[in-house]
């Protein structure tokens, strides 16, 4: 599904809405066995509706409801604790003035609170590639190569320094749930094992 299609998406499918969030259908949270989902929209255009912004007063409602899910009971009961979003907090193939703010929003504000809480990992897309990176010392990856048109990594010109792993091919993710450690492994169309992660429970 692309970003234009999310209007369309949300008149036909419904899910659960918090009250307390407006416009936020597909913000939710769930519980699986051993891990914990959070599922958060980062696509919309309101920006004072999203993240702190210099001079407000209170939290704005999606803000407030991610910082109320990362620190709650099923969150912090959980062995394992992973974040999904459209937009990652940064990548090499793209910058912020190529998508607008959510970006920013997510490496200042949404992956330092995921990882003062516990969470394991955080997975976008947007970037059609795969990049790995660790911000505010939580894992991220961008895993964006799911059958679309890939990036031309020549074309990937930004340093970021945090990005350790950048691949412009086809693949998909694969995780592996232990009782302490976790095994995450991107896999190409070929089945190739292409970069792997070990996360630690602690």
């Amino acid at each position: 599904m692309k970003e234009w299609e999310v209007p369309t998406f949300r008149e036909y499918f419904a899910f659960p809405e918090d009250p307390d969030v407006p416009l936020t259908e597909l913000s939710y949270t769930f519980t699986y066995g051993d891990a914990f989902f959070l599922v958060l929209d980062d696509t919309l255009d309101h920006v004072d509706f999203f993240f702190p912004v210099e001079g407000m007063t209170e939290d704005p409602p999606l803000w407030a409801w991610l910082k109320k899910q990362a620190a709650s009971e099923a969150a912090q009961q959980a062995r394992w604790r992973f974040a999904f979003m459209h937009y990652p907090p940064d990548a090499e193939c793209y910058s912020e003035q190529d998508y607008g703010p959510p970006s920013s929003a997510v490496r200042n504000y949404v992956a330092p609170l995921l990882a003062e809480h516990g969470f394991h990992a955080l997975f976008a897309g947007h970037v059609h590639d795969y990049e790995y990176m660790e911000i505010a010392g939580l894992p991220c990856i961008i895993t964006g190569g799911g059958g679309a048109g890939l990036e031309d990594c020549d074309n990937c010109t930004r340093d970021v320094p945090e990005i350790t792993r950048l691949e412009c091919r086809h693949h998909f993710l694969s995780v592996d749930l232990g009782c302490d450690s976790a095994t995450v492994r991107a896999v190409d169309a070929d089945g190739t094992v292409f970069d792997e992660h070990t996360l630690s429970r602690e």
